[in-house]
């Protein structure tokens, strides 16, 4: 039998729980009220989880942002032209020189048009390898390079340039320590013709490492190339200095031949007062025709070498099924055809205007005193632009001075409008 206190302590415990059970519903309930008041913030649903399908979705979308894309492909193109197209190219030109050379200058802008670009990861290659790269910008598309082959390393700051069945590469000037990756490249592709648009040395700043002989007779060795000057042809062009070399490969026993042209009136963070002699170089180069890609550099493989070889491009390619790119600014011609694949191409608006020069330095010797011209399918293509040229080169002559002296001076319109 429990004792009395003991009766009379559980049911005082008893009552005290139960008072505050019910006062603490209450509380619960006074909370509930003013929450759900419409004089305080409304409800607030929260967001459905996401179904298994639409989370994998997103994930893909993450990974496809992430995941550079495939390697650039280098099988011949079925649109493969050996004449340049003239009608397309006659319909942007017209452009061009209708309007004023100040445009141009102020459309310039080498960053790349996509913002995803500076977030995919398309430049592996070239973070992972800093001290094989002579500058830190712009960074090397890793889908885009030139992949090195029997190397520890395959890594080297070089880029395919691919357009109308044409191979050629556009690289660095070589670093002391990427000699040999570079002769590797060169004996790798049957490299015939290497075109060097800078000095090795510049206003006391390294463009290029020496990475071969200059006197007749001379031999370097670069870990297992051996570099043999055989010797000085005549200058093809006034300026340009071309130079046999021979390479022993690194089997030892394999030797090639390597046509070396090297330009001397191109310094580095200028242009050519005109395009004459450019233009001259570029139709020699062009009759040395061979199945093998030829290299072009000069100190970064972005500013002179990118120019001179986009001439190139910009001649040959066959732009039928570029319908939406004739008449686009020059600024994303460049971007679809050259930035595309070297990243940072061409890289102020001096070496812009001086491309569109050799250009029409091109044309206006192919055409001169033509003002139209039949084609095949019948159609007109006029050449009544070319009567601007001789403007346009003042005002690039002009404007080139204050560029030199200032690669960011300020440009304003104009009070005109465009032709």
């Amino acid at each position: 039998m429990l004792d009395i206190p003991i009766i009379i302590g559980l049911l005082l415990a008893s009552f005290i729980h139960g008072c505050a059970k019910k006062k603490n519903k209450k509380r619960v309930e006074t909370a509930r009220s003013i929450a759900q008041s419409p004089s305080s913030s409304p409800n607030i649903t929260p967001p459905p989880v996401p179904s298994k399908r639409e989370k994998s979705k997103k994930e893909s979308k993450i990974v496809e942002e992430d995941t550079p894309p495939p390697p650039i492909d280098l099988t011949p193109d079925k649109y493969f032209s050996t004449e340049v197209p003239y009608e397309p190219l006659s319909e942007w030109l017209q452009i061009v020189v209708t309007r004023y050379i100040e445009w141009e200058l102020l459309i310039f802008n080498n960053e790349p048009d996509c913002e995803n670009v500076r977030k995919r990861k398309w430049f592996l290659q070239f973070d992972k390898n800093p001290t094989l790269n002579r500058y830190e910008a712009p960074k090397c598309y890793d889908y885009s390079r030139v992949v090195l082959k029997n190397r520890k390393n395959d890594y080297i700051n070089a880029t395919w340039m691919f357009y109308e069945n044409v191979k050629n590469i556009l690289t660095q000037g070589p670093l002391s320590n990427t000699i040999p990756d570079f002769w590797a490249m060169i004996c790798q592709e049957n490299v015939e013709y290497i075109v060097m648009l800078c000095s090795f040395i510049e206003k006391s700043v390294e463009q290029s490492a020496q990475y071969y002989p200059l006197e007749e007779g001379g031999v370097e060795k670069y870990e297992e190339f051996e570099v043999r000057c055989v010797k000085k042809e005549k200058d093809p062009v006034e300026g340009v200095t071309w130079t046999i070399l021979e390479i022993t490969d690194s089997d030892g026993k394999t030797k090639r031949t390597v046509n070396h042209i090297h330009v001397s009136w191109w310094p580095d963070k200028t242009a050519p007062e005109d395009a004459k002699l450019t233009i001259e170089l570029y139709r020699w180069l062009s009759k040395k025709s061979s199945k093998f890609p030829k290299v072009y550099h000069c100190d970064s493989g972005l500013g002179r070498s990118a120019c001179f070889l986009a001439v190139d491009m910009f001649l040959r390619i066959y732009q039928l099924s570029y319908d939406d790119i004739h008449h686009s600014k020059t600024n994303e011609r460049i971007n679809f055809y050259v930035r595309n694949m070297r990243n940072g191409a061409i890289d102020s608006p001096l070496l812009q205007l001086f491309l569109l020069v050799c250009i029409l330095e091109f044309c206006h010797q192919e055409k001169k005193g033509i003002t139209q011209e039949k084609q095949d399918n019948g159609s007109i293509i006029s050449y009544k632009w070319l009567v601007f040229y001789d403007a346009f080169v003042k005002d690039y002559q002009r404007y080139r001075g204050k560029l030199i002296e200032d690669p960011n001076a300020k440009i304003e319109l104009p009070k005109r409008t465009p032709g």
